[in-house]
């Protein structure tokens, strides 16, 4: 696995819920961890050493707390674009129908716009038509550390990493001329226009 592929994986799998198969993958996510580069190495170990330092109980009533109960830091990545809105809608539409031509079959019952779920998703096939709506779908992840740093910190860091991961794989693949202009075509025809501006009023989650 070539290393931004490993890097959405690693993310991917330390953003699901910290229940028993979590902590039996655990190792195995520490292997992996060993191949990053040193300062996202240093960061996810250090994320790692948080979850160790927690009792199971613990740890699951911090995520639920900040990911299952508050919609500001919701992992359903399009709600902070869209909130409960028709756009959102076009939008989980738009990455079913992304997941279902990449030939992604989804297991469980999270909504596409899922961050483990997109981010295994990038994991598998970063290069996909559409995948650009993923990516935007996942942008911003700095807003979402900066709310979790009173009620779950070690999550922040998390996120943290997740937005140098995003902002570093941006600068060096990002599409450009006319391959940029398909795909942000394709993105505006999946959803029906351009994302939510950055404050912009949400209602309340559902």
């Amino acid at each position: 696995m070539d290393e931004r592929r490993l890097q959405f994986k690693v993310i991917s799998e330390l953003m699901q819920y910290p229940d028993e198969g979590f902590m039996k993958r655990l190792p195995h996510v520490e292997t992996a961890v060993a191949e990053l580069p040193e300062e996202l190495r240093e960061k996810i170990e250090g994320f790692i050493s948080f979850i160790k330092c927690q009792s199971p109980i613990r740890l699951q009533e911090t995520y639920t707390a900040a990911f299952c109960i508050n919609s500001k830091t919701t992992l359903n990545m399009a709600y902070h674009h869209w909130g409960n809105s028709e756009k959102r809608a076009l939008a989980l539409a738009g990455l079913e129908q992304v997941y279902r031509e990449a030939g992604y079959e989804r297991i469980g019952g999270e909504l596409p716009d899922f961050l483990p779920l997109m981010l295994e998703f990038l994991s598998i096939n970063p290069d996909a038509p559409g995948a650009e709506l993923v990516r935007q779908c996942l942008s911003g992840p700095e807003r979402l550390s900066a709310q979790l740093r009173e009620t779950a910190p070690g999550y922040a860091v998390l996120f943290d990493t997740l937005a140098c991961i995003l902002s570093d794989q941006n600068e060096k693949e990002a599409p450009r001329g006319v391959g940029a202009q398909k795909e942000h075509a394709r993105v505006a025809d999946l959803i029906g226009g351009a994302p939510a501006e950055e404050g912009e009023d949400h209602g309340s989650c559902s």
